[in-house]
């Protein structure tokens, strides 16, 4: 038999496509998505527009670079999507650095929040509605999981909901 890797591993350097182009040079199998898939996942800003292009509904949203954002920024953003919006890093998981903004002030907090984890980042309109989550196991002859639905805690499933309270 052959070891097979399974790369356990959360955030940039390791959901991100690098340890899995690592593991094709090494020729190592590996269980999980590969590099291509993976890097275009970990990029919220590249998954956006790729969703955009194939058509796929999503909220709308505004891509924001650190440069680039200041007051008429912001305005534009409360225009083009109103209040609530979520505010996320456009290269990071688990939640993190992602924040809820009702007010512009809110909104600029959240900005300079999570421009300290990434010079990309991504706002959305607040949806409301039920998550659903589905896992697809298997590669040729997939299969999904049976649907499990995420509660918050809180105002939104956050880092502390996902890891710290076990809820």
């Amino acid at each position: 038999g052959r070891n097979v890797v399974m790369p356990l591993l959360h955030g940039p350097l390791g959901e991100d496509g690098t340890v899995q182009g690592l593991l094709e040079l090494l020729n190592l199998p590996f269980v999980g998505s590969g590099v291509l898939a993976s890097a275009m996942c970990m990029d919220k800003t590249i998954t956006k527009d790729i969703l955009r292009v194939h058509g796929i509904p999503q909220v709308k949203y505004q891509i924001g670079r650190a440069d680039l954002i200041g007051d008429d920024w912001y305005e534009m953003v409360v225009a083009t999507l109103g209040l609530p919006v979520f505010v996320k890093p456009a290269n990071m998981g688990s939640s993190i650095g992602v924040s809820k903004a009702k007010t512009l002030d809110e909104l600029r907090r959240g900005i300079e929040h999570a421009l300290t984890y990434d010079e990309w980042i991504v706002v959305e309109e607040a949806s409301s509605g039920r998550e659903i989550e589905i896992s697809i196991l298997g590669d040729l002859q997939p299969e999904a999981s049976l649907p499990g639905e995420i509660i918050p805690g809180g105002d939104f499933y956050d880092y502390d909901d996902k890891y710290i309270h076990d809820s």
